[in-house]
């Protein structure tokens, strides 16, 4: 089972715990591989000291997704397109912030990302469209997935971390 449909299977059943395992060996991390299948109810991360374990054609299409549906506000690679993204414009509305690791979106988890894409963000006070209807769930998962690859590893395993402790 992929990564992304563990957590589209998470998103499903409202099920948001994670577990984080760190593999010593190849062995463990086979037999742990082997495990996933029957995890539905969790995302599971396998973690090799830093690294991350994605799913390069996954990665790819939430590439795609990203630059075709949502660098216009957030630039090509998360970088945010304004100067101040905390600073309200002339409506009152927040700015779109990066994604890349820079602002605050590695502060929520998984569950409150997929939400924020598919609601947008009008209620919170931002200019954040829906994208329910335009986007299928495992879209979303996808551009989640792809941007989390941009954050070093220091943002990516504190991001990491406050998910397993939730």
């Amino acid at each position: 089972m992929s990564r992304t449909e563990l957590l589209a299977a998470a998103i499903e059943t409202h099920q948001f715990r994670t577990k984080i395992v760190h593999v010593s060996s190849d062995l463990m991390r086979n037999f742990l591989l082997c495990c996933i299948g029957a995890l539905f109810l969790c995302q599971v991360q396998i973690v090799l000291g830093s690294e991350r374990i994605y799913n390069e054609q996954e990665l790819q299409r939430g590439k795609y997704l990203f630059q075709n549906k949502c660098a216009v506000c957030h630039g090509q690679n998360g970088e945010g397109t304004v100067t101040n993204w905390q600073q309200r414009d002339e409506q009152g509305k927040l700015p779109p912030p990066p994604l890349n690791g820079t602002a605050h979106t590695w502060h929520h988890s998984i569950p409150v990302l997929f939400r924020t894409i598919k609601e947008g963000t009008g209620s919170l006070g931002g200019s954040m469209p829906a994208w329910d209807g335009e986007l299928s769930d495992d879209e979303i998962l996808l551009i989640i997935n792809w941007i989390t690859s941009l954050w070093s590893d220091e943002i990516y395993n504190t991001w990491r971390d406050k998910i397993a402790s939730q």
